[in-house]
């Protein structure tokens, strides 16, 4: 008997083990999200930031989300400092919003 068919469990598991590293690594990087850098000035808030660039979601979320990115232990930010957001939060602004034909 050859050392496969004697082992044919461990073979499998290796396989198994195999498989489910290769399906993490492929997951891990579909998942990535593309950020940006935000300067911060004199007057903003992790609070007024959530409410400019959040969208709809809740300010608290976002904050929570924003501090885990940054490696923040506290809300607190102060001008000059630089923070990642994830850019599609960038790319929405309300203000910015048009309606089929409307002109520029």
């Amino acid at each position: 008997m050859t050392i496969i068919q004697r082992n044919t469990y461990v073979v499998i598991f290796l396989l198994f083990i195999l498989l489910l590293s290769l399906f993490a690594i492929f997951a891990g990087e579909a998942g990535e999200v593309k950020v940006s850098h935000v300067q911060i000035e004199k007057g903003d808030s992790l609070w007024s930031l959530a409410e400019e660039l959040g969208g709809d979601q809740p300010q608290e979320q976002w904050i929570s989300e924003i501090m885990k990115m940054n490696n923040l232990r506290t809300a607190q930010i102060k001008a000059g400092d630089t923070l990642l957001v994830p850019q599609e939060q960038l790319e929405f602004t309300p203000d910015a919003t048009q309606f089929a034909g409307e002109a520029k």
